[in-house]
């Protein structure tokens, strides 16, 4: 989505929103960046930073699945914290039974070392993480 203000783009899951249809989105976007120098009781603009690549990484793995490609997803964004809410977790461990294991299951050698846990009650945590008023409100 584009900033009305400063013609800067952002992802609309890092904004809070679920999709260019939201009918939460306003039709004039502005960004954090914009909307902190014209209201100083902002969140900080840092913590707002972490949210937005927080929900970018819970919109990747809820809609993608884990990157099995990219090593560093986990620092870059917020691995530990999908961890500790109950996003993901490692794969249950394979039986000691003899035999081949499946090609892309989670019982091959594969890079991932977490699955994606989605539950109701993380269905529930995700659409209050997609609340795109979260921060942005006077304190």
């Amino acid at each position: 989505i584009n900033c009305h203000k400063c013609d800067t783009w952002g992802h609309v899951p890092c904004y809070g929103y679920k999709s260019l249809d939201d009918s939460r989105m306003s039709k004039y976007h502005i960004c954090y960046r914009c909307l902190r120098d014209e209201n100083n009781n902002l969140w900080e603009l840092d913590a707002l930073i972490d949210l937005a690549l927080f929900r970018r990484s819970l919109w990747i793995i809820w809609k993608e699945g884990i990157p099995s490609t990219c090593r560093q997803f986990a620092q870059r964004l917020g691995n530990t914290r999908l961890k500790t809410e109950g996003f993901i977790a490692p794969p249950p461990k394979p039986s000691k039974r003899k035999g081949k294991a499946v090609v892309g299951s989670n019982t091959s050698n594969s890079n991932i070392p977490f699955e994606v846990i989605k539950t109701e009650e993380n269905a529930r945590k995700m659409d209050d993480y997609f609340n795109p008023d979260i921060g942005v409100m006077p304190v």
